[in-house]
């Protein structure tokens, strides 16, 4: 089997994580905040709690939305309690040998609009350009303008979430996951492992929705294992239970599910309350802890490809120490691969900052590229700078995943917790 690799994939990546994380609905995290109108309100924090400290503050850029149908709250939650941890444990040496100095956040909250206004990204990166920040750490929102902002002005994105085509390209974009580069093949992986031999596909009615087979596929046993595909409109009012009853009929092995939390859980109820009993698999970041609930016992069993250990049952060290630093710092926020993500990025720009000549975004770069990734078990080692997945996108440097699934209403590892790699399974 083999995966294309004309430019045009870089257009259908893009637009499928656009389908199944920018369009979610239902807050991802524990409230909301902001102003509903702004595109980019920004303010530097410092968490509760901070030492003093006589060097000056290292700020950095942590930019999503907190309020509205695309609120992720939680990413800047998992920051904060990082910053925090680090700045308790004395902060960041400084390489010119002045006092150890502390991080401080650059809050970009881009409000309702969020990852659904144009300019919210951009805004956000004309907004923190001039605050001499160093970095952008953990970053969650759509925008190739912004980055190219960000870009242009040598600051280095850390743990980005590899959102659309800029994301995958850019050379100063330094994601910690594959996106939906793991996330969708990842779901078809998990299944046939789980036993299925038939397929079936759930997502929006979408050109994007449309080219998501072409992800899929090449890394199933065969190709024809998707047997059924089935795209149901975005429209929040639509009724799709004669789309849903039709695919039952089929009784496909399992039933893989790529939207927002909005159509998954509509999705995933839907199946369930059809009489479907077969297998139900969606991407680790496509159910928020709302839409979770909202399912309630429907999502029992479900499986998940996930890029990081999960927060419940995971054994590595790395999960642990997140979950400590959050029932410290942020018990109440909710523990998604989002915050996960953030949290372990603001860690890494701690460690690259240790190995910089100086803080400052050019030798950050510097730092960065060749750094060996070890994120204590959270997702298996790579090295920054270094392409390593099925379509040679210069900026994706690991496609692994953790297969999990949902039960007792948690998210936890299934079998001992191994990380799976896409390109074992993708050949040429």
């Amino acid at each position: 089997m083999v995966m294309a690799k004309p430019a045009k994939w870089l257009l259908v990546v893009g637009a499928v994580v656009l389908l199944t994380a920018g369009c979610a609905s239902g807050g991802g995290g524990s409230g909301s905040g902001g102003d509903e109108e702004s595109a980019g309100d920004t303010s530097a924090t410092s968490p509760p709690d901070t030492p003093e400290f006589e060097g000056e503050p290292i700020r950095f850029v942590v930019a999503t939305a907190v309020a509205g149908v695309v609120a992720q709250p939680e990413i800047f939650d998992a920051a904060d309690a990082a910053v925090a941890a680090i700045n308790a444990d004395g902060g960041i040496e400084d390489p010119a040998g002045g006092p150890a100095r502390p991080l401080e956040v650059v809050r970009c909250e881009a409000g309702a609009g969020g990852n659904e206004d144009p300019d919210a990204a951009l805004n956000c990166a004309r907004d923190t350009i001039d605050q001499d920040v160093v970095a952008v750490v953990g970053r969650y929102l759509f925008g190739a303008d912004g980055t190219q902002a960000w870009a242009d002005a040598g600051i280095p994105m850390i743990g980005s979430s590899p959102n659309e085509v800029e994301d995958f390209t850019n050379e100063f974009v330094y994601p910690i996951t594959g996106g939906a580069l793991a996330g969708a093949p990842g779901v078809g992986i998990a299944l046939q492992q789980a036993g299925a031999e038939t397929i079936a596909l759930i997502t929006g009615d979408v050109e994007a929705g449309r080219q998501l087979p072409g992800l899929i596929t090449p890394a199933l046993e065969n190709e024809d294992d998707l047997v059924q595909e089935t795209y149901v409109p975005l429209d929040p009012s639509a009724d799709y239970t004669a789309q849903l009853a039709q695919l039952v009929s089929l009784n496909p092995d399992a039933v893989a599910v790529f939207g927002s939390s909005d159509i998954n859980v509509r999705a995933i109820s839907g199946l369930r309350d059809a009489g479907y009993t077969g297998l139900i698999a969606i991407p680790g970041t496509a159910l928020t802890t709302d839409g979770l609930e909202a399912l309630g016992d429907a999502a029992e069993g479900a499986i998940l490809a996930s890029s990081f250990d999960a927060p419940n049952g995971g054994q590595s060290e790395g999960i642990q120490q997140f979950n400590e630093e959050m029932d410290t710092y942020a018990p109440d926020a909710a523990r998604t691969d989002l915050a996960i993500n953030a949290w372990a990025s603001v860690h890494l720009f701690a460690d690259v900052l240790a190995e910089a000549d100086a803080i400052d975004p050019a030798s950050v770069v510097d730092a960065l590229d060749g750094f060996e990734v070890d994120l204590d078990g959270l997702s298996p080692p790579f090295t920054m700078g270094v392409p390593n997945n099925q379509l040679d996108l210069p900026r994706i440097f690991t496609v692994t995943f953790q297969v999990q699934e949902i039960s007792g209403g948690e998210v936890v590892p299934t079998g001992d917790g191994e990380f799976l790699d896409v390109n074992d399974f993708v050949t040429e």
